[in-house]
């Protein structure tokens, strides 16, 4: 299957108002095959190369370390070493792309420690997810501490990362979202929670010109976009990352009527669903293998797709390239 790109030009950024503008991958940490103890670094430069090449860039910047990057499975260690990497092969690829690093750990200090780390490494942003463990402990209060303790101790700009599926059903409400955006250092959050109505309820509620709501799924794109995104971070920007750059431009042009990025999300949004929620990382890194790029292995706990699964994401590659051609003509 052969996936082709689509140029586009994206600006730079100069403000935090404008960092969390456009479409951003959270990109798989590559394991060698045959041994996932180990990151494969020149894997990880070839698939930056061909997702951040000037003349078909349809990417905003890239995340590390988000769920997609298996970032509770890295050791610590491992999580700074693949930081400088990826920041060194940015640099040399395309210094022009944002950088974001998911920072969040379950316990506090050790979220800040880490934080650190890629503030003097250089990246533009940090993204933190909800604590993930004594979740029913979690309470606003607690949630609320953790932030504000967090964004007191760093320079870097943090963007809130509301993942209940991932977190133990911690979630973090409207009201505490709109307390927590009053803060300098909190510039946005990633809602992965599919409903782009609560994007819309968050943006309303939190609205100023340095806070902004980015979707977390491909599948509701474009209605989150609709509904006051300013962008996303979405598995499926690693795939097909060009056709959600669409979407963006489709929402940007006056002369476009909704109803057609609507029309072309949906022709999507089955091949999102399985490789996020069906079948998660190992999904995911498979439609890498399929359209040519490296996927690798995952790590323990996650097992090898079986060939019925492995068919079942190739078809909907297949499917998806064929209905928005067909969208695409109508």
């Amino acid at each position: 299957i052969i996936i082709h790109l689509m140029p586009a030009t994206v600006p730079k950024p100069t403000t935090f108002s404008n960092i969390l503008k456009g479409v951003f991958a959270p990109i798989p940490t590559p394991f060698f095959i045959g041994d996932n103890t180990k990151i494969d670094f020149v894997k990880l430069e070839s698939n930056l190369s061909t997702w951040l090449n000037k003349d078909n860039l349809f990417m905003d910047g890239v995340c590390v370390m988000g769920s997609n990057g298996e970032f509770p499975l890295l050791r610590f260690e491992e999580k700074i070493d693949l930081l400088k990497n990826v920041k060194k092969f940015v640099n040399e690829i395309n210094p022009e792309i944002r950088l974001f690093a998911g920072t969040g750990c379950v316990s506090t200090n050790e979220t800040i420690e880490l934080t650190k780390e890629a503030e003097n490494i250089g990246y533009d942003a940090s993204m933190i997810i909800t604590p993930y463990y004594y979740t029913g402990r979690m309470s606003n209060n607690i949630l609320k501490q953790h932030f504000l303790s967090i964004a007191d101790s760093v320079k870097i700009p943090i963007i809130l990362y509301n993942m209940p599926l991932f977190a133990g059903n911690v979630s973090i409400d409207c009201n505490l979202v709109k307390e927590l955006s009053q803060h300098k250092n909190i510039i946005g959050m990633k809602d992965s929670t599919g409903d782009p109505k609560n994007i819309k309820l968050l943006s309303d509620e939190t609205f100023n010109e340095d806070f902004n709501m980015l979707a977390g799924t491909g599948s509701t794109f474009y209605e989150s976009l609709m509904s006051g995104a300013t962008g996303g971070i979405m598995a499926q920007s690693n795939v097909m990352g060009y056709r959600l750059r669409t979407l963006v431009d489709i929402k940007q042009d006056p002369n476009k009527d909704d109803s057609i990025g609507l029309s072309l999300n949906e022709t999507i949004s089955e091949l999102n669903r399985l490789i996020t929620v069906k079948y998660s990382v190992p999904g995911l890194k498979h439609a890498l293998k399929t359209i040519g790029l490296y996927g690798g292995e995952c790590r323990s706990p996650f097992l090898p797709l079986t060939n019925a699964e492995k068919a079942e994401i190739e078809t909907a590659l297949e499917e998806s390239n064929v209905n928005w051609e067909n969208a695409v003509k109508r």
